[in-house]
């Protein structure tokens, strides 16, 4: 991510980055790791963490343009918080490999599996170069991308309001058993 970062402020300079840290000791791994590039790149990022605040991490999405995450549930909060992202994910080349033999669904982020369509790029493996990540983030600051991929967003989590019965958890499982079936 932080090649794709560092190739983003090249193309524009006025970009910064947000990245929330889960404790104190995680914020100085990710400073340290930083503060080892550019200091352009440096410049573009603040690496924060704050006790009072444990929600912080949805607040940083909800105040960004574009999230860039890796997969997980980070992705239906983003969907939640309508906020267009892309989802960037590499694994140990043999853990990805038995991963892939063993769960077959189309894609990794729970607002494509939800939508069952690509509506957030997914940057899986060798796809999660910095040119990829740059490439892809500039074309969603896009207007039409970005409100394309906002629409999308929200019709989904919309869909998963409507069905989620107040078990938010039991939504996604069952829409997801939903469009297994149709599958077969």
């Amino acid at each position: 991510m932080l090649d794709g970062i560092q190739k983003l402020i090249l193309l524009d300079p006025k970009l910064c980055f947000i990245i929330p840290t889960v404790d104190q000791n995680h914020q100085y791994i990710v400073q340290d790791v930083i503060d080892q590039r550019s200091e352009q790149l440096r410049a573009a990022i603040v690496v924060v963490y704050d006790v009072s605040q444990p929600a912080f991490s949805q607040q940083a999405m909800a105040a960004s343009d574009i999230v860039m995450l890796a997969s997980g549930t980070a992705t239906l909060e983003a969907m939640l918080l309508e906020r267009p992202m892309v989802v960037v994910y590499q694994l140990n080349k043999l853990t990805y490999q038995i991963a892939k033999r063993l769960v077959k669904v189309p894609y990794v982020a729970l607002p494509n599996i939800l939508a069952d369509t690509a509506i957030v790029p997914e940057l899986i493996q060798e796809q999660a170069s910095g040119d990829n990540i740059c490439r892809t983030v500039m074309r969603l600051l896009q207007p039409r991308a970005y409100a394309e991929q906002l629409r999308d967003l929200v019709a989904t989590k919309h869909l998963l309001q409507q069905q989620s019965n107040h078990d938010p958890a039991n939504s996604v499982i069952e829409q997801w058993f939903i469009q297994e079936k149709h599958r077969i």
